[in-house]
Order: structure tokens, then sequence, then C-alpha cells
């Protein structure tokens, strides 16, 4: 698919390219953007598919961000939920389309099986398995520009 990107803060991904971080061109259709209930702005995009994967009093009280979500599930054609997430399930439009990590809650899509030995990390959704291999020296960087992100630190 080959998505452009937009992303609230910087992936090391697109870092280590020599890019800004926090934005791609791709070569597909798509545009992926990481979007941030903060401002506000959310409620003014209107994406062909909208991911909601929590509600949490991040930057906003809880019945402000429910609010905000509503207005951002309308906007979007197909709505997307992660059904594992109580007040994100409560915005949930149809099960057919959500995501979950427990079987209980009924979402076409399962994440399950997860396995971890060491930095390797396997799980599978429906028929199909995942897995993520990471390096010591992967973790190191990723902590590494973490520590030099946050404010205040050097």
């Amino acid at each position: 698919m080959q998505p452009s990107i937009i992303s609230g803060a910087g992936l090391t991904s697109i870092i280590k390219e020599g890019k800004i971080g926090n934005a791609k061109v791709g070569k597909g259709d798509w545009l992926v953007i990481e979007a941030d209930e903060s401002d506000g702005s959310i409620i003014h995009y209107k994406p062909e598919i909208g991911l909601l994967l929590n509600v949490d009093k991040d930057h906003k009280e809880i019945d402000v961000l429910m609010e905000i979500f509503t207005t951002f599930k309308n906007n979007s054609k197909k709505f997307v939920v992660n059904q594992s997430h109580p007040l994100a399930r409560r915005l949930s439009e149809d099960l057919k389309n959500d995501f979950s990590i427990d079987e209980k809650y009924k979402a076409k899509y399962v994440a399950k099986d997860f396995r971890q030995k060491g930095l390797n990390i396997q799980y599978s959704i429906s028929i199909f398995n995942f897995q993520l291999m990471l390096s010591e020296s992967t973790i190191w960087k990723m902590q590494s520009q973490q520590l030099h992100s946050q404010p205040g630190r050097c």
C-alpha cells in the first residue's frame, strides 16, 4: 500500500531515513494520520476509516472526550473500535469492523496466542500469524531517543 504518514511524534523508521521524523510521502493513494484529540482538531477530519484505540483522560475530561470521539465517528465513513477498551467500546458501530484482545467481546478481529521469548513476540489475528523481533541495539536506540526527546533531558 505504501501510504503517506503524518504522526504526532517522530517515528524511528522515518528518522533513520533522514527525514523530519513525523511525516513521510508514500507512493500509495492512502494517507495515514495519527490524530490527537488534545486540541480538538480531530473533529474536522473526515476520514475514510476512523480508528479508535482508547478513551483516556490524557488531555480533557471523559465526557468532553466522548463528545469529540462521537463527532469523529460520525465524520468517518467506516469506524473501527478497540472492543477491549470499555469507553471506546461504547462508540462501536459494527462488531465486524472492530478488534479486541479478548474473544468475549465478539469483535471480528481478535489478537490472541501471545507468546514472548526474550525479544521475540508472536501472536495471531484471525488466521494470520505475526512476529515482532527486536534486537537489544534497537531497544537501546528507542530508549535513548525517548530520553533525548523528553523536555529537560539531555
